[in-house]
């Protein structure tokens, strides 16, 4: 009888054992979270970064919940790091049909930066692609289609289209030389500023070029010809003749004397004609040709090289 209660108490003591680990494991389980991998844009740098986040995919019932946590988790921006991560993405609504996704911005993302615009599309379609259901993306701003350089519709983005026309994590880069023109802080002529500049090679360099302008010099004695607060709306190359669609305020108090006005205009002109494609450069502001600038300068004309404002060596 002993013997037989010995045992009773080892299979009782066995059987309650295996129900705790049944419970613990249980309560484990539950808490368990799977991850997910989105993919934010690095502005600075010109690429992309992954993070993975913890994403419960029991809450997720539908492809439209994983959607929406997928844009809802972009906006809040990188967990992990510093960067600059949570721009504004203006999306006002997306929609699914066919293993697409549909974005549709609003008015506001084109007043971003093309830097900027193409980071946003970068990170969502690598991020959107992460999930199974979807292999593409497909950007609006409104009820209109994003058009590309040559003004038709850029269409469904893949991940492999990224890697030729957009941001991706290792973008084709080189390191370029570029000339530049500055104003001298002791008289009114431009004076040359070479400078390596490392650009993607799917981007004109032209605009490289009046980026680098509007962030101003970097050796003494020089002061930037162009507000800072300047933005670049587009800028095109047809026939020789660049069009440069800029955005400032044209009573700006960067324009401290008569020649400022000219002088920004010919370290434009003097630094994207050093490019053998450019022989002429258009101006427009805010998309208009006709405004009045100056009393002295014509906005409708093409302006070509002036090497007399140019200080020689």
């Amino acid at each position: 009888m002993k013997i037989r209660s010995t045992i009773s108490l080892f299979i009782v003591a066995v059987l309650l054992l295996i129900a705790l680990v049944a419970c613990n494991n249980n309560g484990t389980s539950g808490n368990v979270k799977d991850t997910m991998t989105l993919y934010f844009a690095d502005y600075a740098k010109g690429n992309l970064f992954s993070e993975s986040i913890p994403v419960d995919l029991k809450e997720l019932a539908t492809n439209r919940d994983k959607t929406q946590f997928v844009i809802s988790a972009l906006s809040k921006g990188s967990q992990s790091t510093t960067l600059q991560s949570n721009v504004d993405m203006h999306i006002k609504e997306v929609n699914l049909d066919d293993r697409l996704a549909y974005v549709l911005f609003d008015m506001k993302y084109a007043s971003l930066s093309s830097n900027e615009q193409m980071g946003i599309r970068a990170s969502l379609v690598y991020s959107l692609t992460e999930l199974s259901f979807i292999e593409g993306v497909e950007f609006f701003i409104e009820d209109r289609p994003i058009l590309n350089i040559s003004g038709k519709p850029i269409g469904p983005i893949s991940r492999g289209d990224i890697i030729l026309s957009v941001l991706n994590p290792n973008p084709p880069t080189t390191i370029q030389t570029v000339t530049l023109y500055f104003t001298s802080l002791q008289s009114p002529i431009l004076m040359k500023e070479q400078r390596d500049i490392h650009v993607n090679n799917n981007v004109p360099l032209e605009r490289y070029i009046i980026d680098e302008l509007i962030k101003g010099p970097t050796q003494e004695g020089l002061l930037a010809t162009i507000p800072k607060e300047t933005t670049v709306n587009d800028i095109s190359n047809k026939e020789g003749v660049c069009q440069v669609d800029l955005s400032f305020d044209v009573k700006s108090k960067h324009f401290t004397t008569p020649e400022s006005k000219s002088l920004m205009i010919y370290s434009i002109v003097n630094s994207l004609t050093e490019l053998s494609k450019i022989q002429k450069v258009a101006f427009l502001i805010d998309g208009k040709k006709e405004i009045e600038f100056s009393k002295e300068i014509d906005l409708s004309e093409f302006f070509e090289r002036k090497e007399m404002l140019i200080e020689e060596n």
